[in-house]
């Protein structure tokens, strides 16, 4: 794909949870991301999963690639307003609204490949924490690339990662990255794979609430005023005691109608032929 005299290679990949690998398919995800090192990363958001997809957002954040979201379907959000604008303060990338059906932000969406940047938003997990991704990070090779990112899943239990850093630097490396998480994990109070997911769903919370607003479905002034009515002691009594009288009138005459409906077509009908059976 060309555009502004560039040429573009994309490449479609299966949709991610979060760069904490969960299946075969996100290994390879994850290991294209890593290992290629892409110059940019369109992240395609359906806006009725936005909070879920938010944690993969901080991830790829985390990464320092330059990125861009395409903010899918936008009038498909059913009481939920989403602030794209916002959204995109926040995590200091593009965010394009675009819709196939409607046609709307194709061309956005292509001029944005030549926009992406690296996200702002910083993540801080705390002193303890920030020091136990330090110094796993520090075990790592200073040819590691997204040195910070992979310490952190390490500290998160991430053995498919730990497997891959022992066949590329070797059986004493990765025996002293678990070594060391493990001892940390026991000297520690808190569980830091535990407490790492705490902090990452208390920003996606934050980042939620700020970007969107539901709706409120507020009565109109009809049903305003019959709650107000039913409230009264005044009006209240009379509105009980009616309903009560319509459900009971329902109850008597719709169950007599309706018992007679099924004497006359059902019951009457197979008595009358089981005595003709019987002689």
């Amino acid at each position: 794909m060309w555009i502004k005299n560039r040429e573009y290679v994309i490449i479609d990949t299966p949709g991610l949870h979060c760069l904490s690998i969960r299946s075969e398919e996100e290994i390879i995800v994850r290991n294209l991301l890593f290992k290629e090192k892409p110059d940019g990363i369109i992240q395609c958001i359906n806006t009725n999963r936005l909070k879920q997809s938010l944690p993969l957002t901080l991830d790829l954040i985390e990464l320092g690639i330059p990125m861009a979201i395409s903010l899918n379907a936008i009038q498909e959000s059913e009481r939920l307003t989403i602030d794209s604008h916002k959204l995109s303060e926040i995590l200091g990338i593009p965010v394009i609204e675009h819709n196939t059906a409607l046609d709307r932000g194709a061309e956005r969406l292509k001029t944005s490949l030549t926009e992406m940047k690296a996200g702002s938003l910083k993540s801080d997990y705390g002193i303890e924490l920030e020091t136990m991704i330090g110094r796993v990070q520090s075990l790592l090779p200073a040819t590691t690339s997204f040195g910070r990112k992979k310490a952190l899943l390490l500290l998160l239990g991430d053995e498919h990662l730990l497997r891959s850093l022992r066949n590329q630097y070797g059986e004493s490396v990765g025996q002293q990255i678990r070594n060391t998480v493990d001892e940390m994990g026991k000297a520690s109070r808190m569980n830091p794979g535990r407490a790492l997911h705490a902090r990452g769903s208390k920003t996606v919370d934050a980042i939620f609430e700020s970007a969107t607003e539901k709706e409120k479905h507020a009565p109109g002034s009809a049903g305003r005023t019959f709650a107000h009515l039913c409230r009264h002691p005044l009006s209240g009594i009379p509105i009980l005691a009616f309903i009560i009288l319509a459900a009971y009138f329902l109850v008597v005459n719709v169950a007599g109608f309706v018992q007679t409906v099924l004497t006359e077509i059902v019951v009457t009908p197979i008595v009358l032929y089981i005595r003709e059976l019987i002689p």
